[in-house]
């Protein structure tokens, strides 16, 4: 049972945290700090830029963060203005300039000028307008798409709303699951198997894998630089956009890097590949993450620590808990202070709990 919690919790981690690293370099670098109840922003300099007012916070995502006011949530800009203020019962990051919100069980989205740009119309049957139940019947926006269900019927929308690949077309391949579209493609389950479709609907990839980047329900399981992680026979290895092998399959789980490194699965150890299948890091640890940079925290006999690219050991496996790579920081706290450290192995700044 532990091992396959730790599985999904890795799969979780590589495949969510990846998005969080491709903005990174971009975003104006503010970071959630909790004093009391109360949860404000500081900056790179430990000065505290948006004040401690919010029953909750997340990082920032294309210079936007989810807060929670009470049970309700909202988005505020870096400024410290509301973007969208507090009226949701859910709502998740801002992806692709969109951000998913609910409303009384219902789904939609609003744009990045804090319009609700899609009003809330998208839910699964067995959940009644007052049921504010996860899983979302929606995928945040990727890849200018948003695949969505709407009282059991799965299909895909454009930005403003309107159906750019109906659910007629997925009917006529027989397709029964739909995920994000990333790099042009998206998975797709037919007949308990898992392909790739384009944008017009059109079957590019045959459904011949049992998984497709990973089984949680939340996952992104589609194309990252080219490569797109598959499970056959009980093996995972990665394909290319034409759907062949360059990678076999030969690991116990595969995930995902921006920095051209691949965190996988072996016997139960995890370490880090390049794109040709050549261990870069040896297997040795009990979790890892996607790089950021030049570092990435790693688990070691229950315990976190932060290695770089060769795998050596920046902080020592020594944590209980360490935050995975976000805005350009990892955040560990130590001796009573919450310490900031860049991508480049840095403390930048040490604040007080």
């Amino acid at each position: 049972m532990k091992k396959n919690f730790m599985k999904f919790t890795f799969l979780i981690i590589m495949l969510f945290t990846v998005f969080q690293e491709i903005e990174a370099k971009n975003q104006v670098a503010l970071y959630p700090v909790q004093k009391g109840e109360k949860w404000g922003f500081i900056d790179n300099t430990g000065k505290l830029a948006i004040d401690y007012q919010f029953d909750g916070a997340e990082d920032f995502s294309e210079e936007v963060a989810l807060v929670q006011v009470k049970k309700k949530f909202g988005y505020i800009l870096t400024s410290g203005k509301w973007l969208h203020k507090p009226i949701f019962y859910n709502a998740l990051d801002f992806r692709d300039g969109m951000g998913a919100i609910e409303m009384n069980g219902k789904w939609g989205f609003v744009n990045r000028k804090g319009i609700l740009i899609i009003k809330p119309q998208f839910y699964f049957p067995k959940y009644g307008e007052d049921d504010i139940g996860f899983p979302p019947p929606i995928r945040s926006f990727s890849d200018g798409l948003a695949a969505v269900n709407k009282s059991g019927l799965a299909y895909y929308i454009d930005k403003t709303g309107r159906v750019a690949i109906p659910n007629k077309i997925l009917d006529k391949l027989n397709v029964s699951g739909i995920d994000s579209f990333s790099e042009g493609l998206a998975p797709v389950e037919i007949n308990g198997k898992w392909g790739f479709i384009d944008k017009k609907g059109s079957l590019i990839i045959d459904a011949k894998f049992g998984v497709v980047g990973n089984d949680g329900i939340l996952g992104k399981s589609g194309f990252l630089n080219g490569l797109a992680a598959v499970k056959v026979r009980e093996k995972w290895g990665y394909i290319n956009r034409k759907g062949c092998f360059v990678i076999e399959p030969q690991f116990d789980l595969a995930g995902f890097s921006t920095e051209n490194l691949l965190g996988v699965e072996k016997d139960g150890l995890y370490g880090f590949i390049d794109t040709t299948g050549k261990y870069i890091i040896e297997p040795k640890f009990d979790l890892v993450r996607p790089f950021c940079g030049n570092l990435t925290t790693v688990m070691k006999e229950g315990k976190w620590g932060v290695i770089n690219k060769l795998g050596v050991y920046i902080l020592e496996p020594k944590f209980p808990y360490l935050d995975d790579c976000k805005n350009g920081a990892i955040r560990f706290t130590e001796n009573g202070l919450t310490n900031f450290m860049d991508y480049g192995g840095k403390i930048f700044l040490a604040i007080k709990e």
